[in-house]
């Protein structure tokens, strides 16, 4: 990316620079991709003793925590899964 700032600051591809395509690969690709699977993973794969082990003290007994869990299986995913799809329209379709 440091080539976009000089040697290759003319070399565009669709009206960007290597730096601009980079951004826009982390920030509204890679990011929400790998939230999203770390919310998968947590939410459907991780043990649920090794969940509760894992959390404050104060959420893992009592009803808080069935609450973030759902939040963690059907919220959460749901939310990044809409950001993901909006970043890559913003950036490609608009």
């Amino acid at each position: 990316t440091v080539f976009s700032f000089n040697i290759w600051k003319d070399v565009t591809y669709l009206n960007k620079t290597a730096f601009d395509w980079i951004d826009i690969v982390t920030s509204n690709i890679a990011m929400p991709v790998v939230g999203l699977a770390l919310l998968i993973f947590v939410g459907w794969r991780v043990n649920d003793s090794i969940r509760r082990q894992e959390l404050d003290p104060r959420l893992k007994d009592g009803g808080m925590y069935h609450i973030w869990l759902f939040m963690t299986k059907y919220v959460s995913p749901v939310l990044v899964l809409i950001t993901l799809v909006y970043g890559i329209y913003q950036k490609f379709f608009v």
